[in-house]
C-alpha cells in the first residue's frame, strides 16, 4: 500500500515535492480569488462569453476542484477517494461561500442557481482531472481487489 502511494506521488510531484509545492500555492490562491470575487460588493464584469455568470461560476469551480484533486491525488494512495475528496471541498466551498454572500455581504445575494452552477463545474472539473491523471499514470485509479 505505502509503494502505490509513494508511486502516485512520484507521478505527480515529479519526485521531488516542487510541483505539489506549485500545485498548493496554486490551490490556495485560487480559493482566496474565488472567496474575494464571491465576497466583494461589486465583482468585475468580465464581458464577452464569460459575461455569463453561471459560467463563470461553473469555470472557476471545474479549476478549484481540477487544483485541489492534484493535490489529494499526490497525497492520497487511492486515487478515486481523492478526486471525490476536491469533488466534495469544492461543493462544500462553493455552498458556504454563497451562504456568506447571502448572510454578510451588502448588495449581494445567495442564489441557488450558483450553487448548482458551482457544482457542475466542480463535477467537471473532478471527472477531467482524474481521468486525465489516470490515462497519464495508465492505471484504472483504484483497485478492485485493493483492501478498503
Amino acid at each position: 500500500m505505502a509503494g502505490r502511494k509513494k508511486e502516485t506521488t512520484i507521478q505527480v510531484t515529479g519526485g521531488n515535492g516542487k510541483a505539489l509545492s506549485v500545485y498548493i500555492l496554486a490551490t490556495v490562491l485560487w480559493m482566496v480569488a474565488i472567496a474575494w470575487l464571491s465576497l466583494v460588493p461589486a465583482p468585475p464584469d468580465l464581458g464577452g462569453v464569460f459575461g455569463w455568470d453561471k459560467l463563470q461560476h461553473a469555470v472557476a469551480y471545474a479549476v478549484l476542484t481540477f487544483l485541489t484533486g492534484r493535490v489529494f491525488s499526490a497525497i492520497s494512495p487511492r486515487p478515486l477517494r481523492a478526486w471525490g475528496g476536491a469533488l466534495l471541498f469544492a461543493i462544500t466551498l462553493g455552498f458556504g461561500l454563497e451562504v456568506a454572500q447571502e448572510l454578510f455581504t451588502i448588495g449581494r445575494r445567495g442564489d441557488p442557481a450558483d450553487i448548482l452552477a458551482n457544482s457542475l463545474g466542480a463535477l467537471a472539473g473532478c471527472v477531467s482531472g482524474h481521468f486525465t491523471l489516470r490515462r497519464r499514470r495508465g492505471d484504472a485509479g483504484d483497485r478492485l481487489d485493493s483492501e478498503v
